[in-house]
């Protein structure tokens, strides 16, 4: 008898096992190491370019803090993007 569970469990398997040998693929594409700009922090860059694909890597720092949303005091508790000291 087939069941639901053996049916999901052969689709997982499926799944990992199409995914392992892209997963273990090392993309050999030049890496540049950009700053991020005033809004909207991302890296000074061209609308279009004429150069080929490569890896940007930038640092991105993540503060879990309370935000206030109204005059009642109401409020959650949210990852938002820190303070950056950024020229501009």
């Amino acid at each position: 008898m087939f069941t639901r569970r053996a049916a999901l469990m052969s689709a997982a398997a499926a799944i990992i096992a199409l995914a392992t040998p892209a997963l273990a693929v090392e993309l050999n594409l030049p890496r540049q190491k950009v700053d991020l700009v005033a809004p909207p922090f991302v890296h000074p860059h061209e609308q279009a370019t004429k150069e080929g694909p490569r890896i940007m890597e930038f640092r991105l720092v993540i503060q879990e803090k309370k935000v206030v949303i109204d005059e009642k005091g109401t409020s959650f508790q949210a990852m938002t993007r820190a303070a950056l000291d950024l020229k501009i």
